[in-house]
């Protein structure tokens, strides 16, 4: 059982860019997000989210796949260009193989299917908080 105080006492002191294109899906998550990440950055597609991570410092990003203007194996590409250690966890309605084998050598934390459990989302962020 994930203690969430002592969750929420670790993600408070990092700094999130979250990711996702889909403005319900956005907000609904981003509600629950705000309860654990006092510092949050949220982006609508893969080139803010790119231009975001450039700007400043994060600690975990978490991000969808598909976007407009540029997808999330895109903008995590050009992040793994310089950053192999920030942890990143797609959260994605898509499962297929093209999508599996695209992301493997990105490093990648975890790949959580929508509609996700938010049981699996906050299991996945107290293994990357510790």
């Amino acid at each position: 059982m994930i203690d969430i105080y002592k969750l929420t006492t670790k993600t408070n002191k990092m700094s999130l860019l979250y990711v996702e294109d889909n403005a319900m899906v956005r907000e609904d998550t981003q509600t629950m997000l705000d309860i654990f990440f006092e510092n949050m950055t949220v982006a609508t597609n893969g080139v803010e989210g790119l231009e975001y991570y450039n700007n400043a410092k994060y600690d975990l990003i978490i991000t969808d796949i598909r976007m407009p203007l540029m997808d999330g194996i895109a903008m995590i590409s050009k992040i793994r260009e310089y950053d192999q250690e920030i942890p990143i966890i797609i959260i994605s309605a898509y499962d297929e193989n093209y999508n599996l084998y695209n992301i493997k050598h990105l490093n990648i934390e975890a790949y959580i299917t929508k509609p996700f459990v938010v049981d699996d989302l906050i299991k996945t962020i107290y293994k990357v908080s510790s």
